[in-house]
């Protein structure tokens, strides 16, 4: 699809029109020898941009001559404080329900017949998550469980202490 965009004081104005507005609205224009007031426009989609974004930016494009030709040009912009707050909220609600699920599973798995070494670290683990505040820490990750590495599980589904001269 051919797109133009009018030109005031050199600089493009408003929004893009497809070539068939453009033909209808001003009949006159010849396409191949645009006037001063009009120039070919080029879309850029966002997911063409090759834009990294970081947590608290937003995409913003503008429009810019780029040699005879206005180009839609993205840019990574910071984020207001209001949608900054709404994203923040987002992430730590996320991560909250991520942590009572994470709870709810660890418990569920020490109603279980457990060896007594995996239900000490099991539990011990619970009460380190139970401790954790995500509003305190919402980009850090959740603690993680790091006595995985000192039990296997066995081929009939039972959780063993591994031996301490055996490799992991």
């Amino acid at each position: 699809m051919n797109l133009y965009i009018k030109i005031v004081d050199g600089q493009p104005f408003e929004h893009p029109i497809t070539e068939e507005n453009l033909q209808h609205a001003y009949p006159h224009i010849d396409l191949t020898n645009l006037p001063p007031n009009f120039a070919r426009f080029e879309r850029v989609q966002l997911t063409d941009a090759d834009l990294t974004l970081d947590m608290f930016e937003v995409a913003n494009n503008t429009y810019e001559w780029v040699g005879d030709v206005v180009k839609e040009v993205w840019k990574a912009v910071p984020m207001d404080e209001e949608h900054r707050t709404r994203t923040l909220a987002g992430i730590i609600k996320q991560k909250e329900d991520t942590l009572s699920m994470v709870i709810s599973t660890c418990e569920k798995v020490l109603s279980q017949d457990l060896i007594p070494e995996y239900r000490q670290a099991l539990e011990e683990h619970v009460a380190r998550l139970r401790a954790y505040v995500v509003a305190d820490a919402p980009l850090e990750s959740l603690p993680k469980a790091n006595f995985h590495a000192r039990f296997q599980r066995n081929s009939d589904g039972s959780v063993t202490l591994r031996s301490n001269n055996e490799e992991i």
